[in-house]
C-alpha cells in the first residue's frame, strides 16, 4: 500500500528557513557596505629604517582632508588615515572636499586648500580640518590642531 512521504521531523519546513536566510543576507550585506565604506585606519610611515616608538614620532591625522602633500609625497585619505614623520619642520598642503548644493557650483562640488609650514614635535598628534560656511559667497576653512597641546598651529578654523 503507498503512503505519502512523510517529512522529516528534524527538518524545519522551507518557510521557516526563508526569514533566517533573508536575514543572513541583509546582515552580510550590511557588512560589505560598512567595510567599504569605512576608513582605512593605515598609517603611512614617512621615514626609512625600523618602526620607532610613538613617542618619538609626530603623527598627523588626516581627518577631514582627501590628501596631503608633506614635502613631496602625497599620500590620499582614501588610502590611509594618519601619517607619521620624524619631528622637525615639514611643508603641508593639505585638499578638503565639500558637497554644495548644484545651484552654487554645477558639479555639486567645491574644494578647498591650504598650505603651511609646520612644526612637528615628537609625541604630538596633529588634525588635518575642513569646513565651509554655505550659500553664495561660500568661504571655505582649513586648519591644523596639535591635539596633543590643544590649540591651532597652522590655517584659520570656522568662527
Amino acid at each position: 500500500m503507498w503512503r505519502p512521504a512523510m517529512p522529516d521531523a528534524r527538518a524545519e519546513p522551507a518557510c521557516a528557513t526563508l526569514p533566517a536566510r533573508a536575514a543572513a543576507v541583509v546582515v552580510i550585506a550590511v557588512a560589505i557596505v560598512s567595510a567599504s565604506c569605512s576608513t582605512p585606519q593605515y598609517a603611512y610611515k614617512m621615514y626609512g629604517g625600523q618602526q620607532r616608538p610613538q613617542s618619538e614620532l609626530s603623527v598627523i591625522e588626516l581627518h577631514d582632508a582627501v590628501g596631503v602633500m608633506i614635502g613631496n609625497r602625497k599620500v590620499a585619505h582614501s588610502n590611509y588615515s594618519s601619517i607619521q614623520l620624524l619631528p622637525g619642520t615639514y611643508p603641508v598642503y593639505w585638499e578638503c572636499l565639500y558637497g554644495v548644493s548644484v545651484m552654487i557650483e554645477p558639479s555639486g562640488f567645491a574644494t578647498g586648500a591650504r598650505s603651511a609650514d609646520v612644526e612637528l614635535r615628537a609625541g604630538h598628534t596633529y588634525s588635518l580640518h575642513c569646513d565651509r560656511t554655505t550659500g553664495y559667497g561660500y568661504q571655505t576653512y582649513q586648519w591644523i590642531t596639535d591635539d596633543t597641546e590643544g590649540r591651532i598651529v597652522a590655517g584659520r578654523e570656522k568662527p
